[in-house]
């Protein structure tokens, strides 16, 4: 319930930043009809309220789509190099190891920015195929590196 309620609040900081940046440049372009002086009228409209819980219910909603579990089977059983070698490439570092539990993080602080700090990819090994759980469009791209490196 802790990691949901991350998720799901970081992805709320991103929608009021996301917001809030759209607004300051229709503002600075004249654009709209609201103007700054007036923008705490606008956040106690309907429009205002409407626009507030749009930002609530999709963060709510984020943990269920943002996040993924892929399997992908190896060639060999227990041997994860292709696992670390992909990994590495692909710019994750190992944080934690747990048996065959990996974790791993990406080391660009971009790349950590741009996926909320949510960012932990991680590979359970205990069975053929393995599971990668974590950000649904880092899980995706090396769930398909993963199965091309072993071609």
């Amino acid at each position: 319930m802790n990691n949901f309620l991350k998720k799901s609040v970081s992805y709320f900081v991103y929608l009021v930043i996301l917001f809030a940046v759209i607004y300051l440049i229709l503002a600075a372009m004249n654009q709209t009809r609201v103007q700054p002086s007036q923008l705490g009228l606008f956040l106690t409209s309907t429009s205002g309220y409407m626009l507030i819980c749009l930002a609530v219910v999709i963060s709510i909603a984020y943990p269920f789509f943002g996040f993924v579990k892929k399997s992908v089977r190896l060639r060999t059983g227990g041997d994860l190099s292709s696992v670390d070698k992909v990994m590495a490439a692909s710019g994750y570092v190992l944080v934690k190891e747990t048996g065959a539990v990996r974790q791993y993080r990406p080391v660009k602080a971009f790349t950590r920015l741009r996926m909320l700090y949510n960012d932990t990819v991680t590979v359970d090994a205990s069975f053929n195929p393995i599971v990668i759980d974590g950000n649904r469009t880092a899980v995706t791209v090396l769930a398909m590196r993963i199965e091309n490196e072993q071609l």
